[in-house]
């Protein structure tokens, strides 16, 4: 940020001509003595795909010429209703994803949007974003339901193996007292949803489940917190927490083909093959998933030891990935158990990834795991 920055807005209506203007000026987006917004319209996207917030793509006109600044951007303020706004602010979503683009989006190899405002109001409960719009013709955005080709999954992969290299095991990682790690108190309070969403859950999707698998999600539930303790005990790094084509955007943004990522609201400090692991679990195909599954987790780790990484050989790299996909159960289930049975693409979404998660957790044994947690 250039500039002064305006006061965070409360909501849609307050991004205003005038707080646009200001917004863009304090970060350099727009000349202080040049054109200002002179109009804008707002359309809210997202809706129906598991948001914890507002979304709206905000169209912007200027006063006059202004061809350095956005034609489009992307607002992100929290969800409009109070009991979905309190949740996120208690579980710290908000904060969190101000102070990523704040304090680490600028230390990043990975393509991530530009952000024009990163701003909080702790007290009133109010955090605003005003991002760069990927889905300006650049990029196209993945399609979780419909999964991925091969060779975006291993574009996916190897940026997920630099960003994590990145911060792995570094000593600034403690410094960063807002990320939570994986077993922090509020990440296994989300988790103890997972006994009373399993049977809504089986109730909805369990027809996608393999019997082996059902047993393992009923042995799951008791053994989560230990599961999460287990994962903190592996080398720690900055997880994105949400890493699916739903928030992946692929294009070309200067250096040949590669990925941009949204959606940092639940990033935490934890080990990187949960972001693997999820991604490639849930976002392939089943098949597509069983034919290079072995190959991406290999182009991660080369990737993880091309940044700087070392003792942590490709064979422990697998064992993690086959704890982190029993994890990922989790996903589905929470979601499912929750859904509400109106959202036609969540349900969609949900069916989609269950089938993956529970086919990956069968093909993997890695229901054995269990026993030595």
């Amino acid at each position: 940020m250039t500039g002064s920055a305006p006061p965070v807005p409360h909501r849609l209506a307050d991004a205003t001509p005038g707080w646009l203007t200001a917004a863009l000026r304090s970060a350099g987006a727009l000349s202080s003595d040049g054109p200002a917004v002179a109009a804008v319209t707002s359309t809210v996207i997202g809706q129906g795909v598991g948001l914890m917030g507002e979304l709206a793509r905000l169209s912007l006109t200027y006063t006059g010429p202004a061809l350095a600044a956005p034609s489009t951007v992307i607002l992100k303020l929290p969800a409009p209703t109070a009991e979905t706004r309190q949740l996120g602010i208690l579980l710290g979503f908000y904060d969190r994803e101000v102070r990523f683009y704040r304090e680490i989006a600028a230390t990043l190899s990975l393509r991530v949007p530009r952000c024009y405002y990163a701003e909080a109001d702790a007290a009133a409960g109010d955090y605003a974003l005003l991002l760069e719009d990927m889905a300006d013709g650049r990029a196209r955005v993945g399609d979780q339901v419909a999964g991925c080709s091969a060779e975006e999954a291993g574009i996916a992969v190897r940026a997920l193996g630099r960003f994590h290299a990145r911060w792995w095991a570094r000593p600034e990682l403690q410094r960063l007292e807002w990320l939570p790690p994986v077993n922090s108190p509020i990440l296994k309070g989300v988790a103890a949803i997972f006994p009373g969403a399993w049977p809504v859950f089986l109730q909805h999707f369990g027809d996608v489940v393999p019997s082996p698998v059902v047993a393992v999600g009923e042995a799951l539930g008791a053994k989560i917190p230990a599961l999460m303790d287990a994962l903190a005990e592996r080398p720690p790094t900055i997880v994105h927490g949400d890493f699916r084509l739903d928030n992946l955007f692929f294009g070309d943004f200067g250096a040949g083909p590669d990925v941009a990522v949204i959606d940092w609201q639940i990033t935490n400090r934890g080990p990187g093959v949960l972001d693997a692991a999820y991604f490639i679990g849930q976002s392939l195909p089943v098949d597509l998933r069983r034919r290079h599954e072995r190959d991406l987790l290999r182009r991660y780790h080369d990737e993880l030891q091309a940044g700087g990484v070392t003792g942590y050989p490709f064979e422990r790299c697998w064992q993690d990935y086959r704890l982190a996909i029993l994890a990922d159960l989790l996903v589905p289930v929470t979601a499912g158990g929750a859904l509400d049975p109106t959202n036609e693409r969540g349900a969609a979404l949900i069916r989609a990834i269950t089938g993956r998660a529970a086919a990956a957790v069968g093909d993997l044994d890695a229901g054995e795991l269990l026993a030595a947690l």
